[in-house]
């Protein structure tokens, strides 16, 4: 996926984790269970399954909706013992902490939440349209073009967000971004290079430049939706 290419296009879902997916107390508090979601204002997240299946869901502590080839299905939380469960008439997504089984009325499957996957689609859902992540230290970056920039650095110890100016270079690799406030400059430049995670091994689609209030840092990005109008 190029940047140059980006007018039409986004990228596929893949991720890296900078610190582990967060995670809500269970039903009944039993401080072992796990529910799917992050938060219960809402996030998303997606399943692995076996039989080559899998599939992305959102949504909060009460529902789930699953984005299936069909079409989406909101599943309702249903009262039990332990774990959690959640259906929508022979659609089924039952489990405990990151294990599950789902059910899409025809087969079963056993699933688990892809943290790397989830990581990116929570971004997603959240609006932003470019993630990238560095290390040593560890940071990520969530650019939203209609809205702001989100950096986390030092493994997560410091924190800022700063509005997205608009780009520079709009048709040609770099795509630059730079911008500046009372407190923090940051500027992005996302190449059209393949780019090989220096810890994990993972590839991305390009190449990222950074500099935070003048530290350079250097990563890997992945396009969520369209960079350009």
């Amino acid at each position: 996926m190029s940047v140059v290419s980006l007018r039409t296009s986004g990228a596929s879902m893949c991720c890296l984790i900078l610190a582990g997916c967060a995670s809500s107390p269970a039903v009944h508090h039993q401080p072992e269970e796990r529910l799917p979601v992050v938060s219960k204002e809402g996030s998303a997240f997606y399943y692995q399954c076996d039989k080559d299946f899998g599939f992305p869901a959102h949504g909060t502590e009460d529902a789930i909706t699953v984005d299936l080839k069909d079409g989406s299905h909101t599943l309702r939380r249903n009262s039990v013992e332990a774990g959690f469960h959640y259906s929508q008439g022979k659609i089924s997504l039952q489990g405990k902490g990151d294990q599950a089984y789902f059910n899409d009325g025809s087969q079963r499957y056993q699933c688990v939440i892809d943290r790397r996957k989830s990581l990116w689609e929570d971004a997603r859902y959240r609006g932003a349209d470019f993630i990238a992540m560095g290390n040593e230290p560890g940071w990520k970056l969530e650019l939203s073009r209609q809205g702001d920039m989100l950096y986390i650095g030092d493994y997560g110890t410091v924190s800022f967000r700063i509005a997205t100016p608009k780009s520079s270079h709009a048709n040609k690799s770099p795509l630059v971004f730079a911008a500046k406030d009372a407190e923090h400059s940051l500027w992005l430049s996302i190449e059209d290079k393949p780019c090989v995670d220096t810890m994990k091994g993972d590839r991305f689609d390009v190449s990222v430049s950074l500099v935070v209030d003048g530290r350079p840092l250097t990563g890997c990005g992945m396009i969520l939706n369209p960079l350009y109008p």
